[in-house]
């Protein structure tokens, strides 16, 4: 399919174009908001505004918002999260008991944790980078989380559900439109050039789990997925991950 490069509707959801700029250029991340009501990740800090913009242009602004759904404690995912609720305090924040312990602050992030580990083994011209993105990481603003996700949880309209994916994160979460067939996927998986495709080892702390929830995903069949990373893919979702599973060795669990 073609890369989509602006907020697009799939039945009850609206894929939200998040645009931001880094040293390689424009990208684009893609929260969720199912009905009007309950959005699925929001962006990096400081991107509310846009956020905002984004539910805006595709025909459902916040105005109307319920709950946030965290996938997990990834900065770009809960980055904006603290600032949404000081705009929106009626709205609820679900997210994994591993996560909420991370956004709230009671816990250091895993990625942190993961840089952290990384620095001493990097060559000297690579450590200003390294203490930049640990700054990033840690610099993130806590949010209370008002509850927990567990697996199959209602989140909303059009039948949405918890979908428990871990392996990316420990805690790690999808988000199902049953309605739609709508698979919400967080980085359970990505997109790239067109392309579906499993979620990337280099940021997945378990690939072995990662492959395991991928089974899970593609043996509910279906009609679409929309990953945080590349956007809304349409096709036979089974079929295109069976294929990847296979040629990654991953066993049915």
């Amino acid at each position: 399919m073609n890369e989509i490069r602006k907020s697009a509707r799939f039945g009850a959801s609206a894929a939200l174009a998040l645009r931001y700029r880094d040293e390689d250029g424009e990208r684009i991340v893609w929260p969720a908001l199912i009905g009007g009501e309950t959005l699925v990740d929001c962006g990096y800090p400081g991107q509310l505004e846009a956020l905002e913009r984004a539910a805006a242009e595709a025909g459902s602004p916040l105005a109307g918002l319920k709950a946030v759904v965290c996938t997990h404690h990834d900065y770009d995912h809960v980055g904006a999260l603290a600032a949404l609720k000081r705009s929106y305090p009626a709205v609820r924040v679900y997210a994994s008991e591993d996560d909420a312990i991370r956004i709230e602050g009671r816990a250091k992030s895993r990625r942190l944790e993961q840089a952290e580990a990384l620095e001493p083994t990097l060559p000297p011209d690579m450590k200003d980078w390294s203490r930049g993105v640990k700054a990033r990481l840690a610099g993130v603003e806590a949010a209370a989380v008002d509850a927990r996700l567990v697996d199959g949880l209602p989140l909303g309209p059009a039948g949405a559900r918890a979908f428990a994916t871990p392996g990316h994160m420990p805690g790690h979460f999808s988000v199902y439109v049953e309605d739609d067939g709508l698979l919400i996927a967080g980085d359970a998986l990505v997109v790239t050039d067109g392309r579906l495709a499993l979620a990337n080892p280099r940021f997945t702390l378990d690939m072995p789990r990662a492959l395991e929830s991928t089974w899970r995903i593609a043996a509910l069949r279906p009609k679409a997925a929309l990953c945080y990373h590349g956007g809304l893919w349409l096709g036979d979702v089974a079929d295109a991950l069976g294929s990847l599973l296979r040629e990654a060795g991953g066993a049915v669990s």
